[in-house]
């Protein structure tokens, strides 16, 4: 019996400890040397903050700004924040709200957060992260970042995503200004229908004259 309690308890601690290991830290901070997110004008951000985080299946590139134009698009493209992710949790200090960001998230699984994943990085002029269902509300700017090197890290790995290593095509929504990067206006839903609609009533009457 001695040996049988013997075994179960290396297996418990085994098990416990295997289960501690497997998380992953991701960590965001903004200064001179790192890049700093900026208004569409290159003035200062004072208000709204970042996210990063994963899809479950990416959309394409071009769905920033068409398709998806808010957080709750983000969130209907199967969009998750690491803060949501299963074990995370924010570091003492933690900002990820403008100004001053910084701090790290500490503790994801990584079974939420395979190694090797694309972390994406959204900035908004307005609102802040409340949970993966709402936030940012009021934002008119936005920048969305797809940077290759942003990949998430290895079992007890951390993966710093600074602005500074973001340039050309990585930069989704937002214009490359040296390290930092400048938001862009986010469109109006409305207005990309009204286009829509446009655009229809334009072929339709294309097809009308021909026919004539």
């Amino acid at each position: 019996m001695k040996k049988f309690n013997s075994i179960l308890a290396v297996a418990l601690i085994c098990f416990v400890g295997s289960a501690t290991d497997a998380a992953v830290t991701v960590g965001h901070v903004q200064n001179a040397g790192a890049g700093q997110i900026q208004s569409s004008t290159g003035g200062a951000v004072t208000s709204g903050g970042v996210s990063i985080g994963i899809f479950a299946s990416a959309p394409l590139d071009s769905a920033f700004g068409s398709t998806i134009t808010s957080w709750a698009g983000l969130l209907a493209a199967g969009y998750q924040d690491v803060r949501s992710l299963s074990g995370a949790a924010p570091a003492v200090g933690f900002d990820w709200n403008f100004s001053g960001i910084g701090g790290s998230v500490s503790n994801i699984a990584i079974s939420a957060l395979p190694a090797g994943s694309q972390l994406y990085f959204f900035a908004f002029n307005a609102g802040s992260f409340i949970n993966n269902a709402s936030g940012f509300s009021g934002a008119t700017e936005w920048a969305v970042i797809k940077d290759a090197t942003n990949l998430s890290p290895a079992d007890l790995g951390t993966r710093n995503v600074v602005l500074s290593t973001a340039v050309g095509s990585e930069i989704l929504s937002g214009t490359d200004s040296g390290v930092n990067v400048r938001m862009a206006a986010i469109p109006e839903p409305s207005r990309l229908g009204l286009l829509g609609l446009g655009l229809a009533g334009f072929s339709m009457r294309r097809r009308r004259s021909a026919k004539a």
